[in-house]
């Protein structure tokens, strides 16, 4: 099952999506729709969790940036709302100049309730980064590639 709607942007518009920060804007090259993340911008997205929760699942992305970005590093966190206890989460995604697929295997807690997907583009840094194909899913297929767990002083 798939968890995030809209991780395509096809829509043409971000709802279930909210802009925390702009700026964020939805692009469109031939056929690939994705969502540009300008300085210091924020997107976020919530759902519940089915029941029974599965016991793993992949998280996944289709990432770039553009060519005067030094930082090749996009942030986002995934909170956990576990039996009414908050868990944070943070990651660190890489970046290249062409598009590349960024995922991680992720194990969930059985009393998972509610996920919040918070994506965070670095402020102060120069360019932009693109994201398409957000996918938060139980079919566990892809290996992990770019995606790592962040450290708490990195978050």
């Amino acid at each position: 099952m798939e968890y995030i709607q809209n991780g395509d942007f096809a829509t043409g518009d971000f709802p279930p999506w909210e802009v925390v920060i702009p700026p964020v804007e939805i692009f469109k090259e031939d056929a690939r729709s994705y969502a540009r993340f300008g300085d210091g911008a924020r997107l976020l997205q919530r759902w519940r969790m089915t029941v029974p929760v599965p016991p793993r699942v992949t998280f996944s992305l289709d990432i770039k940036r553009s060519d005067d970005v030094d930082w090749n590093i996009m942030h986002l966190t995934l909170t956990f709302i576990v039996a009414g206890v908050i868990e944070h989460h943070p990651f660190q995604v890489f970046t290249e100049q062409d598009w590349t697929t960024a995922s991680i295997s992720l194990a969930l807690p059985d009393r998972l309730e509610r996920v919040e997907l918070f994506l965070s583009r670095t402020s102060g840094m120069p360019g932009t980064i693109s994201l398409t194909n957000v996918s938060f899913s139980d079919q566990v297929s892809r290996p992990d590639a770019g995606i790592e767990p962040a450290s708490d002083s990195e978050s």
